[in-house]
């Protein structure tokens, strides 16, 4: 796998996708904000998962379009699940302990 960076002035974070070189398969980590830009780096890369790394808005707020254009699984800890706006389909556990609100 190898990891493909953007950053754009219109994306106010970097997109980051791991990239399967044999299949051509991504994770995209945190849809954190503007949808239609995101959307446009994708491009036709095929988004399998995407990994929300914790509860806080600003990493989740173009997540709904991304997901939806997509069609993708989300992914996110169980501890942040329920606070992210659309469902999450593979809920990770560890034994780190619980973040903060």
């Amino acid at each position: 796998m190898h990891t493909l960076l953007a950053d754009h002035p219109l994306v106010a974070h970097k997109l980051t996708m791991l990239r399967d070189a044999s299949t051509g398969q991504a994770i995209l980590i945190d849809a954190a904000n503007e949808a239609g830009r995101l959307i446009e780096l994708i491009g036709d890369t095929p988004v399998g998962t995407i990994v929300t790394t914790h509860r806080h808005a600003d990493h989740w707020q173009a997540l709904a379009e991304v997901q939806a254009a997509t069609g993708a699984a989300v992914a996110a800890h169980s501890i942040d699940a329920e606070e992210i706006p659309v469902t999450v389909t593979e809920r990770t556990m560890n034994t780190r302990s619980p973040r903060s609100t």
